[in-house]
């Protein structure tokens, strides 16, 4: 062990009786943070695979949650992590700061699990600096001392990030070497358990491991497949993501055995959990609006360039990723509190362009026309009483040959080809009324407007999509209920003139001062407004029927969702990042043009502008739904939808699931 690590610890415990002599409530923060630190040190020192042969898992259970006790829903309320407790403690600049570092720490738990000591190092030292302010009475000095502290860190952060992203994976051992039936494995991963993680660990554990080997391979084939599907020039590149949720481990191991089968270098860059409490991490989402400013700007870009560079060899490798996502949580809409800090405008431009910097470089090295993804999404035991029903529905609409449905879709694409605009008409108490303006199309036995999807980048099948005109885009989308990763959207209306929302609401809270907050903070990531990225129909009846009969749809993740109707994306284009990729149908070889707007066309001259690094989906569900009409150039209409069925000639078929509901 690091002797410098040993010193620093031991110093925090002696520190603790310096603290004694701080006549305020610092004192009782700096307590609390060193007893968190402490107990951090401690989970890395004892945490070794032997400790994990010894005690078992109704002790290590325990354990995971006094790690996490402090942010557990009620526990939160008066943890200095939560800002309007810390706030009203010290106030609103000290106490936005002092709210920051502690979330920090409680983060740092991670670095413990892996044993990365060098960076916990960072953080002993970092403390070490917080008690000599306090003890020398200038606590306003913490100001300085955070910001070069959180600069050094998210450099360390991103660093560590990148490397788990394209070099190298702690987590890979523990899935495919551990027993994954003694569901001890869990705790190794140093997230918050949930109760819901190991059921579904339970369930996977009893069901009948031919059918996960079965899906696991039409998976896999799926994401070989993708690449012929969206002409993506793979070369030689095999590194690919796995990303699952906690939980599915199981699943997991069986992806990463048929990847490499097929040749591809599988590694899991990121286990998505449940974790204590949604309100604690939403709180800190933007904890980057305390230090961000021109010099934090200039020396990001600056690392970015540098790190990327340090590590383009393994870049170069990518070739995409698969994800396993998870559905039917019950997440409570966090609440929209006093001092949650608050990126102004500049600022979220300035973040904007980070983001757009940091893609654009990888571009050099991984552009997006080289590599492809698929997804695909399975229920929790959260869902209900009917979970096992509707996991082997889920798993079977999931697995399903698309090609034959394919087929239908493309009758439907030579129809969508004709239209001037699409007119989407809700019906009942949905409000939708929109025409999506279609781009020209100017040799229609090459070109079209429309990609037809099948079972291979979005499982399961089941939509054809455009990318629309911004200019000649006007109406409303209506949705009664919609979800955004885990925030509720209760109707939800967006006004649409010229491609972006003009105006918007929905009715979570009282007042609409709130409900507009709610909205930009979430929603549109805290953009003023956003265009109109994407419109597609679903097509997949199978997954409508099924959410009917099992009363799920509000529980469905986006890549069901979509296929169960009409879905406008709002933010950027299918395409952003490759709007240069040529791009042609399966079935008639036709080259999809429809693949950038006014807005994504800014990336030849302004890249910054060009994206917001958004996407979100919101679906008009089938039976909420009046009519989608072409209308063409000389005005004449024709009918895909109408009154929530299909009767386009040659898509029949497409109606044989409804009989069911």
């Amino acid at each position: 062990m690091d002797n410098n690590y040993t010193k620093l610890i031991k110093k925090i415990k002696n520190s603790n009786q310096e603290i004694d002599s701080i006549d305020s409530k610092y004192k009782y923060y700096l307590k609390k943070l060193s007893n968190l630190i402490l107990m951090i040190t401690k989970t890395e020192e004892k945490y070794t695979p032997d400790y994990f042969k010894k005690h078992s898992f109704g002790q290590l259970k325990k354990e995971n949650e006094c790690l996490f006790h402090e942010i557990l829903k009620d526990n939160y309320r008066e943890s200095f992590a939560n800002p309007d407790f810390c706030c009203d403690q010290f106030g609103k600049k000290l106490g936005e700061r002092l709210s920051c570092i502690y979330f920090k720490y409680l983060e740092s738990k991670k670095y413990a699990f892996s044993h990365k000591t060098d960076i916990l190092i960072k953080y002993l030292k970092f403390y070490d600096e917080l008690n000599s302010v306090s003890l020398s009475g200038n606590i306003n000095k913490i100001d300085e001392n955070l910001n070069q502290f959180m600069l050094e860190i998210e450099f360390i952060e991103e660093e560590e990030e990148i490397k788990q992203e394209y070099v190298f994976s702690i987590y890979n051992n523990i899935v495919i070497n551990d027993d994954l039936t003694n569901l001890k494995y869990l705790f190794k991963f140093g997230e918050y358990v949930n109760e819901s993680e190991i059921k579904m660990a339970e369930f996977l554990v009893s069901y009948s491991q031919e059918k996960i080997k079965k899906a696991a391979e039409i998976f896999v084939q799926a994401y070989d497949r993708s690449f012929d599907r969206g002409q993506k020039r793979r070369k030689n590149r095999k590194l690919t993501k796995v990303i699952f949720n906690l939980g599915q481990e199981i699943f997991a191991r069986e992806i990463i055995i048929k990847l490499e089968k097929l040749g591809y270098k599988p590694f899991i860059s990121k286990i998505l959990e449940l974790g204590p409490n949604n309100q604690y991490k939403y709180d800190h989402r933007f904890d980057e609006a305390l230090y961000i400013d021109t010099r934090y700007i200039k020396n990001i870009k600056n690392f970015y360039q540098t790190v990327i560079e340090k590590y383009s060899k393994y870049i170069k490798n990518y070739a995409g990723f698969f994800c396993i996502l998870q559905f039917g949580e019950s997440f409570q809409s966090p609440l929209l509190k006093k001092f949650v800090i608050v990126p102004s405008r500049v600022q979220s431009k300035q973040l904007n362009n980070i983001i757009v910097f940091k893609k654009n470089y990888l571009e050099k090295y991984a552009p997006k026309r080289e590599w492809s993804y698929t997804g695909v999404a399975i229920p929790s035991p959260s869902i209900g009483e009917n979970f096992k029903n509707i996991f082997n529905s889920i798993l079977e609409i999931n697995t399903m040959d698309s090609y034959k449905y394919e087929k239908i879709q493309q009758s439907i694409i030579n129809t969508l080809d004709l239209a001037d605009f699409i007119h989407v008409k809700g019906q009942g108490n949905n409000k939708t009324d929109i025409k999506v303006k279609m781009n020209d199309i100017y040799d229609p036995l090459k070109q079209t407007n429309f990609l037809n999807c099948g079972a291979d980048v979005n499982i399961p099948w089941g939509e054809v999509f455009t990318t629309p005109v911004l200019k000649g885009t006007e109406g409303v989308l209506h949705v009664n209920e919609v979800y955004y990763n885990e925030f509720k959207y209760n109707n939800l209306k967006l006004t649409f003139e010229n491609g972006y929302i003009k105006n918007f609401s929905c009715e979570n809270f009282r007042n609409e001062e709130s409900n507009k907050k709610y909205i930009i903070n979430t929603l549109f990531s805290f953009h003023k407004t956003l265009p109109l990225g994407e419109f597609a129909i679903g097509t997949n009846t199978y997954a409508y029927a099924a959410a009917k009969k099992y009363k799920i749809i509000g529980s469905l993740p986006g890549l069901i969702k979509e296929k169960m109707g009409p879905h406008f994306a709002i933010g950027d284009t299918c395409f952003a990042w490759s709007e240069d990729l040529k791009v042609f149908n399966i079935l008639d070889r036709k080259e999809m043009i429809a693949k950038e707007n006014e807005k994504t066309k800014l990336r030849k001259t302004n890249v910054e502008n060009a994206y917001v690094n958004v996407h979100v989906d919101i679906t008009v569900p089938f039976d909420e739904l009046e009519f989608i009409t072409v209308v063409t150039k000389n005005k004449q209409k024709i009918d895909i939808i109408k009154n929530g069925r299909f009767i386009l000639k040659g898509t029949e078929l497409l109606n044989e699931p409804f009989y069911n509901i």
